[in-house]
């Protein structure tokens, strides 16, 4: 019984990423993991647990692949999904570490599960960014995106975040728990850091040229159908240079949002790029940098 609540506390917590954005989900799963955890006597059992919460976070949060498979030529759409699992079943091994490092030096005092839980949290979502090239994306950090303890990555980052949103977790846990010393303290933290000062940005910067991220909203279906690459284009070109504005000195759009490359060294033929998109895309290129 708790190996299936343990999933299903993660595939709940998914829910608090965005676009669905209920971020106290994200809380309130962490301290039924933390519950999870200290009613385990075993470290097998424990790491099983956070393996299975790991699973169903990852299995519906990256559930968007199974859309990017669908759109991919000659791939049947159920191959999205089964990679999707596949990943997953690897990256649950992540949360594992950090619940198995919590169990291990926290299990008979509340304050040093929660304290060790969130620093393993942290330090694994940063080793899932960078072995094996890397899959970063959704730590739990970007579940407090809408909220205004985000100031903090000013200061200490995503992964700092990351460490504050499962603190967040480990309060609610010790509340229930009425462990109203150090579940104290730890809110005197995340209050201190909530009315941080937004970072000092000037409104109007002078001779500052910006960084601005385009999202042209263009849907797979439309993405590679014949013809689009131009409407495409020009769209990339209206949101990067805005009339009247400063251009950017770096500008960042989507993944494949050429469709057509400028210019291929491998000597093969390609598909040339509409004459007006080339003009447009030369203008860009030649003021900023496009990632």
């Amino acid at each position: 019984m708790l190996f299936l609540v343990a999933f299903v506390a993660g595939a709940v917590s998914a829910f608090a990423f965005q676009p669905v954005g209920l971020w106290p989900l994200m809380p309130i799963a962490i301290a039924l993991l933390c519950e999870l955890l200290s009613r385990d006597a075993k470290l097998k059992r424990a790491l099983l647990i956070g393996w299975l919460f790991g699973l169903g976070q990852f299995v519906i949060g990256l559930n968007w692949i199974a859309t990017a498979f669908t759109y991919q030529a000659a791939m049947p759409a159920w191959l999205g999904w089964i990679a999707v699992v596949l990943l997953s079943l690897y990256l649950a091994v992540y949360p594992m570490l950090a619940v198995g490092i919590a169990w291990t030096f926290g299990r008979s005092r509340p304050i040093a599960l929660v304290l060790c839980l969130a620093g393993a949290w942290a330090i694994t979502e940063w080793l899932r960014g960078g072995i094996f090239t890397g899959f970063p994306w959704n730590p739990v950090a970007a579940t407090f995106d809408d909220t205004h303890l985000l100031n903090a990555t000013a200061t200490i980052g995503t992964y700092g975040l990351s460490l504050l949103v499962v603190l967040a977790g480990g309060l609610v846990w010790l509340l229930v728990r009425r462990e109203w010393r150090v579940a104290g303290g730890i809110a005197a933290v995340l209050l201190a850091l909530h009315f941080l000062p937004r970072p000092d940005v000037p409104d109007h910067p002078q001779n500052i040229r910006p960084i601005r991220v385009v999202q042209p909203n263009i849907g797979q279906q439309d993405k590679w159908r014949p013809g689009f690459s131009e409407i495409a284009n020009q769209r990339l070109a209206q949101l990067s240079l805005k009339p009247g504005g400063a251009h950017p000195r770096l500008l960042f759009w989507p993944e494949a949002a050429v469709t057509n490359p400028l210019q291929d060294a491998r000597g093969v033929p390609i598909r040339p790029t509409p004459p007006s998109s080339r003009r447009a895309l030369r203008r860009l290129s030649g003021r900023a940098n496009i990632c």
